[in-house]
């Protein structure tokens, strides 16, 4: 996680600039929401969620060769 800090002793300017700079950022995207966002119509959920049922072939959303490390030894 970068800290206000590390991007303020980066740019060359006080960490006050960074914060002010963020927030000016946030309310732009704020402000774009409703154009850019949207929700998706029911039939291409539908669709996804077919899609996905399909992709699926051991229960998982993503096909592993092996036994992940962090739960058991791979071998």
């Amino acid at each position: 996680m970068l800290l206000p800090e590390y991007i303020a002793q980066w740019a060359g300017v006080c960490i006050g600039t960074v914060t002010n700079a963020t927030y000016h950022c946030l309310v732009a995207f704020l402000a774009l929401l409703d154009d850019v966002v949207m929700i998706s119509p029911e039939e291409e959920k539908e669709w996804a969620k077919e899609y996905v049922e399909k992709a699926i072939t051991d229960g998982t959303k993503f096909v592993l060769f092996q036994k992940s490390r962090l739960h058991g030894k791979v071998q």
